[in-house]
């Protein structure tokens, strides 16, 4: 993820683009069991994720505008990325709010703000 926000940064100094609006992205990332497949026929196929860790990521992106974030996840996925090698660059910050559509107070971790 860190590779992708700085990438988005680039994304309008040069060529073409220079001329168009400032863009900006919001993304998020979950962890957790998922089902995975192509859907459709021959005619039309998609690959298609679904579960729980889907709709909570589709949902945690939408915070990223009101938190004025560009990349959040969760403090457990969070700490399972650590667990498995993730060196950030500097420590999120952590921050415990409602995010619509989900049960209760989340534990966030705001990864690039």
């Amino acid at each position: 993820m860190d590779a992708i926000i700085a990438d988005a940064g680039c994304w309008s100094d040069g060529g073409p683009s220079r001329r168009l609006p400032q863009r900006s992205i919001g993304a998020a990332v979950t962890a957790g069991p998922v089902i995975f497949g192509m859907v459709g026929d021959t005619t039309r196929r998609e690959f298609t994720v679904i579960g729980a860790p889907v709709n909570l990521a589709a949902k945690l992106e939408k915070a990223n505008k009101p938190i004025g974030s560009q990349a959040i996840t969760t403090a457990s996925a969070y700490s399972l990325a650590v667990a498995q090698g993730y060196s950030p660059r500097k420590p999120p910050g952590i921050l415990i709010r409602e995010v619509d559509g989900t049960p209760g107070l989340q534990e966030l971790a705001i990864l690039h703000a």
